[in-house]
């Protein structure tokens, strides 16, 4: 997935595949601040794992944008 710019934050997937065959739904979130770059990690679940890595791609932008709109990604 391409880096995405979302209220002044960069995301991106970081979705992986899992031993069962699975997409881990995971996003980084980063941003630059005066200068000084900070980045995240956050991944759902295992249980919300999908099957194609697209899907996960989706579900990780979704992930990253609610994250960010709660102002729970702490960066």
């Amino acid at each position: 997935m391409a880096l995405t710019e979302y209220k002044g934050y960069a995301i991106e997937s970081a979705a992986r595949l899992m031993p069962d065959g699975r997409w881990e739904v995971a996003a980084r979130i980063t941003r630059t601040v005066d200068g000084r770059t900070a980045s995240r990690r956050f991944a759902e679940p295992a249980s919300q794992r999908c099957l194609l890595e697209v899907e996960a791609d989706k579900a990780a932008l979704h992930l990253a944008k609610r994250l960010i709109d709660l102002g729970l990604a702490g960066l």
